[in-house]
């Protein structure tokens, strides 16, 4: 009888060395693509940001372009919403920071927005948001234009938790001779990935 042997073949496998070369290469690429993953990451959610701006910039713009009238029914000059009390300062009005809640969100329907300036703002914050609005201007009893004649938009965050944080700002000048509203152009950004 005859026995066939069979052949051994060793089996063929990665080395140490050759694992250690690709685990070194997946380090290398993940070193690399973490912090543009992060910024870019940081950079999505200002997305929140401009639209936090342009709702609270369009609803100014929306309201000194409308015609108002008194009490009487006369017709009163252009002017911006102001706050209840006729304040100038809008950082008692403000939101908090947002690091202290547990998702590091702001909640959504803060009761500052259910006054003035933010009724006539048309503006609300229903869902939890990371960036706080603020509203500015001031009333000028000065020049042909017995109303406020400026308006400043800004959405504030800080994404990280730490002590910088992220603004967004437009502006809006009115031209004291004609009137009109010159809407200032794009948003002014500090530190916008903070």
């Amino acid at each position: 009888m005859k026995h066939s042997l069979k052949k051994y073949t060793r089996q063929r496998g990665f080395t140490l060395v050759e694992l250690m070369i690709v685990m070194f290469i997946i380090g290398m690429l993940a070193a690399l693509a973490a912090p543009a993953f992060s910024k870019y990451v940081k950079k999505s959610r200002t997305a929140e940001a401009a639209g936090t701006l342009s709702k609270v910039f369009s609803g100014a713009v929306s309201y000194y372009e409308a015609d108002h009238a008194d009490s009487s029914g006369a017709t009163v000059p252009k002017q911006f919403p102001v706050f209840a009390n006729g304040s100038c300062d809008p950082d008692p009005y403000m939101e908090p920071g947002c690091c202290s809640y547990p998702d590091k969100r702001c909640p959504g329907n803060d009761t500052r927005y259910s006054g003035e300036p933010w009724v006539s703002l048309q503006f609300n914050l229903p869902n939890p948001h990371l960036y706080r609005p603020r509203y500015h201007t001031c009333v000028s009893v000065s020049g042909p234009f017995s109303s406020n004649r400026f308006v400043r938009a800004e959405a504030t965050g800080n994404l990280d938790c730490d002590s910088v944080e992220a603004r967004f700002i437009r502006s809006g000048l009115v031209n004291t001779s004609s009137g009109d509203l010159d809407k200032g152009g794009a948003a002014f950004e500090v530190n916008a990935t903070e």
